[in-house]
């Protein structure tokens, strides 16, 4: 078995403080109920034996397309889903 596995997700760049940081600044409540939302989902998304770990930012320079948070077109850059095997 694979140690670890990942999903790539594509949001808006205002979000990355947020789920990198856990720092909400500048979000206004919708935003972070959306925000929250997608967290959940993307526990959900959790592959069968693994578990959630972290986000990893790309280095992508952001473009213009649906933000897959908040379901609007933004400036958005790829958000990989790290999860981790539970076997060791």
């Amino acid at each position: 078995m694979k140690r670890s596995d990942s999903i790539e997700y594509r949001i808006g760049t205002h979000y990355l403080s947020a789920i990198i940081n856990n720092d909400y600044t500048g979000l206004s409540d919708e935003e972070e109920g959306a925000l929250e939302e997608f967290e959940y989902q993307v526990l959900c998304d959790t592959p069968v034996g693994y578990e959630f770990g972290h986000f990893s930012p790309s280095d992508t320079e952001a473009e213009f397309g649906p933000c897959e948070v908040c379901g609007l077109m933004a400036n958005v850059v790829p958000v990989t889903a790290i999860y981790w095997s539970k076997e060791t």
